[in-house]
């Protein structure tokens, strides 16, 4: 594409995404100092919807991006990328400059932050979990019926569980139910610790089935492990947008969006530390989302230990902003990563 077209191309989709309202060749010469006629912007847009980077509404003598124009946008951008600073970066780098929180609330107060900023929906993917092999189990009475059990990973994981009881434990009989259940049980994978059976005898016959409990929280563990845990944020952000003025669409869409599993049909299965992987309109393998568009950042330590976060919104997004946004909330996540471990 030559670089007039080019220039008149991007006109076009910086007037769309400030108005989704039909950009004519009328407005492009009046709002956009290109050097040339109306007429001849005309003609150029009529070339550029023949090339499929425009499409003429029915009811509008102008014209609207398509989906290939926002691809040929922003990838032209991401070969040559111009940085500009924004108010938005530097409330989220004050943001983490000033965070001292559990990754838990890391991830959740990151997607709130986001989804506040830029008012689109917002999501963290954690990391996945690594843990296989149980190293330690830790029983804690809280009540004479209650106990708490922690059964630790072996890259750190730590997961709780109450257990309730008919009937109070003896604390030395606690202690030796913990340490027969860590001789019987650490150094196990937890997706094989279904399969074992623990021998029970003597005085621990009388707590066998508290026993069984134990093994079977251990053994859930490895369904847990599998699990990816995603926070999204600002949802509603979208019905501020001309797009979801449609409530069928909305309530469709939003309903696809609160359902996490749904979500992993959409998000890349991995991203590498500091990449950008942006989804636009019908690139979306889901008819739910081919009219949004989703761009996420990719942050880690490495490919075992990384996560993601991204923005969803419609196709006519602010991707430049967005995708310099997203890039540097990607370093401080993976700085905040890199300190608690």
């Amino acid at each position: 594409m030559d670089e007039r077209k080019i220039r008149i191309l991007n006109a076009i989709i910086h007037s769309y995404i400030a108005s989704p309202i039909p950009v004519g060749s009328r407005k492009i010469s009046k709002e956009y100092d290109l050097g040339v006629s109306s007429a001849t912007i005309r003609n150029e847009m009529s070339d550029l919807e023949d090339l499929g980077y425009l499409n003429k509404p029915h009811s509008s003598a102008g014209r609207v991006p398509s989906d290939k124009a926002y691809r040929f946008y922003v990838d032209t951008w991401l070969q040559d990328p111009v940085v500009n600073p924004s108010k938005n970066m530097d409330k989220m780098v004050h943001f983490f400059e000033e965070t001292n929180l559990s990754l838990e609330q890391l991830y959740k107060q990151t997607s709130e932050m986001l989804a506040s900023l830029t008012d689109y929906a917002a999501y963290v993917m954690a990391p996945r979990k690594n843990d296989t092999i149980l190293k330690h189990i830790e029983l804690y009475p809280l009540d004479s019926d209650v106990i708490l059990l922690l059964i630790i990973g072996n890259q750190g994981i730590v997961e709780k569980s109450l257990i309730r009881l008919s009937e109070g434990i003896p604390e030395d009989q606690l202690r030796t139910i913990r340490n027969q259940l860590n001789r019987g049980l650490t150094g196990i994978n937890f997706s094989e610790i279904n399969g074992l059976s623990l021998r029970v005898s003597g005085e621990l016959m009388e707590y066998r089935e508290f026993i069984s409990k134990i093994v079977e929280v251990a053994y859930n563990v490895a369904k847990r492990l599998d699990r990816v845990d995603i926070y999204v944020n600002g949802i509603t952000n979208l019905l501020k947008h001309e797009e979801y003025q449609d409530l069928e669409k909305a309530r469709e869409l939003l309903g696809f969006l609160e359902d996490g599993e749904h979500l992993m049909e959409v998000f890349p299965e991995v991203i590498g530390n500091g990449d950008i992987h942006i989804v636009i309109g019908q690139e979306n393998p889901v008819e739910a989302m081919q009219e949004n568009s989703i761009i996420s950042a990719g942050y880690g330590i490495d490919k075992e230990k990384s996560g993601q976060v991204g923005l969803i919104g419609p196709v006519r997004m602010e991707y430049i902003p967005l995708i310099q946004l997203l890039g540097r909330v990607s370093q401080e996540m993976t700085k905040q990563l890199t300190k608690t471990l």
